[in-house]
């Protein structure tokens, strides 16, 4: 009997097991999949940071060339240069997170120089 008994708990062991092993799949199948998607949104918000400083900076050009025959106000010129330099501070982080969402798919992916830049 109690071999019997042993036996039947080890199997429940087994499948306990086999079902903690198919929840830990699916939870880094989940992880990936996140991890994909944040890459994604990361490239895209990188990109539209990209437009948005091509913009600022042609805004500033025609700002400076106002300023310059007069017909901008000081203020006026330091908010065009304000935008512009927030634009660019918004491109450099979202790069950084960019390249940061990468470097965690290369992790899951099993890149080894996941660390290197």
């Amino acid at each position: 009997m109690q071999t019997r008994n042993q036996v039947s708990q080890a199997q429940l062991n087994v499948k306990k097991q086999q079902l903690e092993l198919d929840n830990t799949k699916k939870t880094l199948y989940k992880e990936i999949q996140t991890a994909h998607m944040n890459a994604t949104v990361a490239q895209e918000k990188y990109q539209a940071a990209d437009r948005a400083v091509t913009a600022s900076k042609e805004a500033f050009k025609y700002a400076q060339e106002r300023y310059n025959i007069g017909n901008m106000s000081v203020f006026e010129f330091n908010d065009a240069k304000t935008k512009l330099m927030q634009s660019g501070s918004s491109q450099i982080q979202a790069k950084y997170e960019y390249i940061f969402r990468i470097k965690i798919l290369e992790f899951y992916n099993g890149t080894p120089d996941v660390l290197k830049f």
